[in-house]
C-alpha cells in the first residue's frame, strides 16, 4: 500500500517583475509582488503600482525571452501561467496628457551587435525597451530617432567616444527587414535621420534593431544598472521559511474535497445530481508502507517541479490522528528514500537506505555507493518515502 500526498502551496505567489521606469535615468529596479496564484496579471499590475507607486493604468507587463519581448501579458491572464524561469518585465509608459493609449503605437527596440566595417549581426543581447509612437497622425524620422535616442542613452557606457550604434527598422523577430519583402534578404533599412514621415511597416508592427558598434561594446552591462526593491529581501526571506512538515501533507490528503460542477454526484433520495464532498481515510497500514510526494504540478500551460522542503521522521512516525481503526499499530521507522534531482525537463535518481544491521544510512547513486549522516536523508530532493512497521517481523 501507499500513500500519494499533495504538498500543500501558499496560496500567495511572490513573483519578480523587473520595471523599467519612464525616466530612463532610474535605474531598472526587480521588485517582489505579492498576488494569489490563482490571481490575473491586472492582480499584479496593481501590486507593482504599489510597491513603486507607479499608476497602474501606465504599467504594460511583458515576457522577455533571449533579448526580445516575446509576448505581451493581458490583464485578464493568469498568474499562474507565469512560469518559474519566465522572466517579467514591467514598462512604466510616459505621462499621455490627454493621449489615449489606443492613440499610441508601442514599439518594440532590441539590441544586437554588429562587427566593425561589417554587416554581421549577433543575436539579441541585453534588455528590450518600449517607445510610444503616435497611431493617428505623421511622426518624422528624426522624432522617431530622438524618441530611441533618449531610450538608450543610459545604456551607453560614459567613457564611451564617437557613434555607439545605428538603428535598423526591423520584424518582431528581429532577423530580417521590417520593410523589404522577406526575398529581399535585407536584414533591415535604415532609419534615416530626417524630416520625412516616418512610414510604419507592412504588417503594422514597428521594432527596431539598435546595432551596437563592435558587437556591443559601447553597451553598458545591465547588471551593473539593476537595482532590488526591499521586496525582494521578503521574497528570499519567504523561499527560505517554507518548509512543509509530512504530516501538514498526510492531513491535506485526508481533507474533504467538494466536487467541482462538472463532477456532481447523483443523490439516490433526491434524485438531482449535487456537489457532493469527497474524503479518504485510512482504516488499515500494510507493514511497509510507502509515502509518494506529489512534487510534480501541471497548468494548461507549463509543468514544474515543487522543490519545497519536507521535513519527515527518520523514526516514530506515528499516524494515528489519521488512521480510523482503534485497534491499528500505528508507529513507523524510515528505512529507505528515493531522491528526484532536476526538473520535468529531465533528472537523476538516487536512494539512501538504511542497513537494518548495523544502523548506518548509505547513499545509492548508479554504481556508487557510500555512508551518509542521518541528517542528510531529508532533503528537497526527497519523493518516495519507505517506511516498516515498528515490530513488524522481517521476512
Amino acid at each position: 500500500m501507499y500513500l500519494s500526498v499533495p504538498l500543500p502551496q501558499v496560496k500567495d505567489k511572490l513573483q519578480t517583475v523587473a520595471v523599467y521606469f519612464a525616466d530612463a535615468t532610474k535605474p531598472l529596479t526587480n521588485c517582489g509582488a505579492v498576488v494569489a496564484k490563482l490571481g490575473r496579471i491586472s492582480e499584479l499590475k496593481e501590486a507593482v503600482s504599489t510597491l513603486l507607486e507607479i499608476p497602474s493604468k501606465r504599467l504594460v507587463f511583458g515576457e522577455v525571452w533571449t533579448g526580445k519581448l516575446y509576448r505581451m501579458l493581458d490583464d485578464d491572464e493568469g498568474v499562474s501561467d507565469i512560469g518559474p524561469k519566465d522572466k517579467i518585465f514591467a514598462y512604466e509608459l510616459p505621462e499621455l496628457d490627454n493621449t489615449r493609449l489606443n492613440d499610441v503605437r508601442m514599439a518594440q527596440v532590441i539590441h544586437v551587435g554588429v562587427r566593425a566595417n561589417s554587416n554581421y549581426r549577433t543575436e539579441a543581447f541585453g534588455l528590450p525597451l518600449i517607445v510610444l509612437l503616435p497611431a493617428n497622425k505623421d511622426i518624422s524620422n528624426a522624432e522617431v530617432r530622438a524618441k530611441i535616442d533618449a531610450a538608450c542613452k543610459p545604456w551607453v557606457k560614459p567613457d564611451f567616444q564617437g557613434q555607439a550604434y545605428d538603428i535598423a527598422i526591423v520584424d518582431q523577430s528581429g532577423r530580417s527587414c521590417g520593410v523589404c519583402d522577406w526575398s529581399s534578404h535585407c536584414l533591415g533599412c535604415k532609419l534615416p535621420n530626417d524630416d520625412k514621415p516616418f512610414k510604419v511597416p507592412r504588417h503594422g508592427k514597428i521594432s527596431f534593431a539598435v546595432e551596437w558598434v563592435g558587437e556591443g561594446t559601447a553597451y553598458l552591462d545591465t547588471k551593473l544598472a539593476f537595482k532590488s526593491h526591499e521586496s525582494m529581501e521578503k521574497k528570499l526571506q519567504n523561499n527560505m521559511e517554507h518548509v512543509l512538515d509530512l504530516r501538514t501533507c498526510i492531513e491535506a490528503f485526508t481533507l474533504e474535497e467538494i466536487l467541482g460542477e462538472n463532477d456532481p454526484w447523483y443523490c439516490s433520495k433526491c434524485a438531482k445530481f449535487q456537489q457532493a464532498g469527497k474524503k479518504f481515510d485510512v482504516w488499515k497500514l500494510p507493514d511497509v508502507l510507502i509515502i509518494h510526494l506529489k512534487r510534480f504540478s501541471y497548468t494548461k500551460i507549463w509543468r514544474d517541479k515543487i522543490g519545497t522542503l519536507v521535513d519527515f521522521p527518520l523514526e516514530g512516525l506515528d499516524l494515528k490522528d489519521f488512521v480510523v481503526n482503534p485497534n491499528e499499530k500505528t508507529v513507523f521507522d524510515l528505512y529507505a528514500v528515493s531522491n528526484h534531482m532536476g526538473n520535468m525537463g529531465g533528472g537523476h535518481y538516487t536512494a539512501y537506505c538504511k542497513n537494518l544491521i548495523n544502523g548506518n544510512w548509505y547513499l545509492h547513486d548508479d554504481d556508487h555507493v557510500r555512508q551518509a549522516r542521518p541528517e542528510d536523508v531529508v532533503s528537497p530532493s526527497a519523493y518516495v518515502l519507505f517506511y516498516v512497521r515498528r515490530g513488524a517481523k522481517r521476512k
